[in-house]
């Protein structure tokens, strides 16, 4: 009687020792399982983390890069409407002053500041439908004896003076010069106000 109940004692120790390593067995399985998930919910808002901040740094990346690219069509807009302004304006100017040689006030103008600051006597040649006309204002303004006027082999657009002083040197006075001339003048002011007015 005495043995069975030992036995029994044994057997309840055994048992209560199993239970308790079993619950500790079980405790610590649990807390590992507590601590991967624990690092695995960490691990991922980490990588949340990341992914967010990456698509909020390309979104503005690509704004950024959207207004650049704003900003770069507005300046290609303002060049190529200055562009396009000056070429047409400057054809403008081109066709103005061929009709210029072509004018008598115009080309009196003219004559009365070249026949001055050419030395000796000259040969002038014009446009041979200004001839008689350039004739009378030579009279008229005493430069007949100093100044021979011919008309031009082609009716070019220009004037062209010789001196007697130096026969090997002509001065020739295009469309194209007065041309060039004008356009230098205006072509700066023109530039500031295309810009300015665009920008405002």
């Amino acid at each position: 009687m005495k043995n069975q109940e030992n036995l029994e004692g044994i057997i309840a120790k055994l048992k209560q020792q199993g239970i308790e390593a079993g619950e500790i067995e079980r405790d610590l399985i649990l807390n590992d399982a507590t601590l991967q998930v624990n690092k695995m919910l960490t691990d991922a808002e980490t990588k949340a983390k990341q992914i967010i901040d990456k698509a909020k740094n390309e979104a503005a990346q690509t704004e950024r890069n959207a207004q650049t690219a704003i900003s770069q069509a507005a300046r290609d807009v303002i060049e190529a409407t200055k562009v396009a302004l000056i070429n047409h304006l400057h054809q403008s100017f081109g066709k103005q002053c061929e009709t210029l040689l072509t004018n008598e006030n115009y080309l009196s103008e003219i004559l009365k500041t070249v026949i001055p600051i050419i030395s000796g006597n000259k040969t002038i040649e014009i446009n041979p439908e200004l001839l008689p006309k350039m004739e009378s204002f030579l009279v008229h303004n005493s430069f007949s004896e100093s100044v021979q006027l011919k008309p031009l082999d082609k009716s070019d657009a220009k004037i062209v003076v010789t001196s007697d002083q130096n026969k090997e040197i002509k001065f020739v006075i295009t469309s194209s010069d007065i041309q060039d001339a004008l356009f230098s003048l205006l072509n700066k002011d023109l530039v500031n106000r295309i810009t300015n007015s665009v920008e405002d």
